[in-house]
Parts: C-alpha cells; structure tokens; sequence
C-alpha cells in the first residue's frame, strides 16, 4: 500500500527541488568569495608582500583546486550529490578558522594555508552542486536552470567582492572570518534540512525538449564540449590571475583604502553577473563556434590592457568588458559540458578540474614574469599564454570544418 501511494505522490515543485539548491549555493559562494578576497587583499595592503607572492598562493590553489575537482567529481557519482555538499560544508568550518587565525597573527603563511585549505575542501561543492541541479526533478529546462546557478553564483562573488574591505574595516578582518564561520555552519544545517533528499535526485539529468540537440551532428558535438573546456581553462587563466592581482592594480593606481579598492575591483563581477544574463536571453551563441572565438579574443585582449591600465575610469571600462566576454565563455562551457553529458557528475567534476588547470598557469607563468612586484610583464606573459590557447581552439576549429565538408556533401 505505502509503494501505491509513494508512486501517486505528485512529483516536487521547483520551488521545493530547486530553489534550497540556489539558496544554499549563493550563501557558501558568499562565505568563500569573502574569505578569498581579503585573504589577497590583506597580504598586498596590510603585509606588503610582493604581487607575485600572492600569484604563487594562487597557483598552489589551483593545484589543488583541480586535483580535487577531479576526484571530487566520482566522489559525486558514488555518494550522491547532497551528501558531498554536506561533507564539503562542514569541514569548511576549519577553513574560516585557518583564516581567523591568520588575520590575527599577520602570518602570510597562514594566510596562504587559508586559500589552500579552502581549495580542498570547498571544491567537491562544485560538481555536487552542478549535477544536483541537473538532475533535481522539477519543471524548469535545463538552459533555465544553468542561467540561474551562473546568475547565483556570479552574483554573489560580486557583493562578496564588492563588500570585502567594507566589511573588513568596519567588523575587523578577524571578526570577519570567525563571523563567516558561523554563516557556514547555519548553511550546513539549511543545506541539511531543506534540500530535498538524495534519493530524489535522477540518474540522469532532466530532459530538455526545448533544445535541437538532435540537429547537432554528433562530432561537432564532441568538438564543441572539448572547444569547451579548452576556452574555460585559458579563461580561467584571466579571472584567477586577476583576482590575486587587483589588489595590487588597485594600490597602484593609488587606491588607499580597501573598502574603496574592493569596490572599484569588483566592477568585473558584476558585468559577469550582466553577461550570464545575457546568455539565457541570446541563444544565438549555442552551438556558434565563431561566437566562442570572437568572446575568446576579447577576453585575452582586455585582459592585457586591464592589468596595465593606467588609471581607475579605465580599468572600470576594462572590467565591464572583461567580464561581459567571461560570461559567454563559462556560459557556453557549462552549458555543453553539463547538456551534452547529461548531467554527469563525472563530467562535471572534469569541467571543474580543467578551471583548476586554468588557475594554476596563469598565476604561476605571471608570476615567474619580471620582478616581483612588476605588472606589466605580468600582463604580457599572460598574453601569450592566451594566445596559445587562441591557437588550440582556431586548430580544433579547422579539424571539425574540414571532417565535416564531407558529410555535407555526402548530404547534399
């Protein structure tokens, strides 16, 4: 009798599979936005260390950014998504412990012992929370649902960005880190209460008739997945060098204060936030591989003149478009790399290993440029590097055109 009735039970509401989801990923991406910016902020303000110091934390994060997204992914696949984010908030507790610590002795090492600890510990969130929202039952398609989590996350590394040095001046940085690890702890009890149980979730993730995937042949498919990552990887060169190189930007350009400084770097989060928009309004771009090309070269473009701008009217112009071609690029990436793969955990852990590969080069080949404290030698490193990933993606470009002129034609 109970199987009978379990099987008439109507199915959840969106508001019941989803939305716990986006509320509990937007409040542990604020925590750990925070933590990652005044981690940097203070090391280049209060500590003066060096630009390429922080560079080098930055690469070992990466590091171990991508070995645990690797695995992190068939962790989800194993456990389940609901009880990976559980584990993974919880031991995150001991990373705003590690960061109290550190803001109180004024230990660069411990500060950089944070950024590692937190690129441990916090990244099985990411697979989890990619394939839990894919697979959650509920009426939203899956472009919807993928426009929401980038809108979730993206938005709040703004006001977590926008309001680092603001908070960190008024509570103290100390206080600031213990009081975020409260906010993780209440998270941990909301993710555990309120999303909905692990065997809720589908094997698979939910159909989307919306999309003419069916039309796509299915090497250019492949392509595209792979064309995919590739650009995330060297995208992700640009955002996770930038992120430990704007507090320098910003002094540099004789910004004093933090809570000023963290304002004025953040105005490329919040033109992310515009340009994920804009992915889920212009489909346009879906299956384009000219578009994912024209959004590469300006991205590695305002990349280079954002790190050596000269002054704060035009490192903000070079923010919005940094940030609006940074959006198309992870939209596109995210959107293949979960819609083509159906949602798998497994693939989802490698999209988040190839931005941990992403994360390591561009702080480690920026910071072996030039002096320590130099950034335009900085800035052209990355150019180049850049500019090799240009290079793979216009060769995976010309592979896919010439394997598929004999299928059109065979066609025709």
């Amino acid at each position: 009798m109970s199987q009978i009735i379990a099987a008439a039970a109507p199915p959840p509401t969106n508001r019941r599979a989803l939305l716990p989801w986006y509320v509990c990923h937007f409040s542990v991406v604020f925590c750990y936005s925070i933590i990652t910016n005044a981690i940097y902020t203070l090391s280049i303000y209060r500590l003066k260390e060096p630009v390429a110091s922080t560079l080098w934390v930055a690469a070992g994060g990466g590091l171990i950014y991508t070995l645990s997204a690797f695995f992190s992914g068939r962790m989800v696949e194993r456990f389940g998504s609901k009880r990976i984010l559980l584990y993974s908030t919880a031991a995150c507790v001991l990373v705003c412990l590690s960061a109290y610590i550190a803001a109180a002795s004024n230990v660069f090492i411990m500060m950089s012992v944070s950024i590692w600890l937190l690129n441990l510990l916090a990244t099985p969130s990411w697979p989890a929370i990619e394939s839990a929202l894919s697979r959650s039952p509920g009426t939203l398609r899956l472009g919807t649902r993928m426009m929401f989590y980038n809108l979730s996350w993206s938005t709040s590394s703004f006001v977590a960005f926008f309001l680092t040095g603001a908070l960190g001046e008024w509570l103290g940085w100390r206080h600031l880190f213990l009081i975020l690890g409260l906010c993780v702890i209440g998270v941990w009890f909301l993710m555990a209460g309120w999303t909905i149980p692990q065997s809720m979730i589908l094997k698979e993730h939910v159909e989307d008739h919306s999309e003419k995937t069916a039309t796509v042949a299915p090497m250019k498919a492949a392509t595209l997945l792979i064309l995919a990552w590739v650009a995330n990887l060297f995208a992700y060169v640009c955002a996770n060098s930038l992120v430990p190189l704007m507090p320098a930007i910003t002094l540099g350009l004789g910004i004093a204060s933090t809570g000023l400084a963290t304002a004025i770097g953040s105005v490329w989060l919040l033109a992310r936030v515009l340009g994920f928009y804009l992915s889920w309004l212009w489909t346009g771009w879906r299956y384009r591989i000219r578009w994912k090309l024209a959004f590469f070269i300006i991205l590695v473009l305002s990349t280079f003149f954002l790190i050596i701008s000269q002054t704060v009217s035009e490192l903000i112009l070079l923010e919005i478009v940094f940030g609006l071609a940074a959006a198309m690029i992870y939209s596109g990436s995210l959107y293949y790399a979960m819609h083509l793969s159906r949602g798998s955990g497994k693939n989802a852990g490698i999209h988040e290993a190839v931005i941990g590969v992403g994360t390591v080069l561009g702080p480690a080949i920026a910071a072996m440029s030039g002096s320590a404290g130099s950034l335009a030698p900085k800035a052209l490193a990355i150019l180049i590097l850049q500019g090799g990933g240009l290079g793979i993606m216009l060769v995976l470009a010309y592979r896919l055109k010439l394997r598929m002129k004999p299928v059109a034609a065979k066609a025709s």
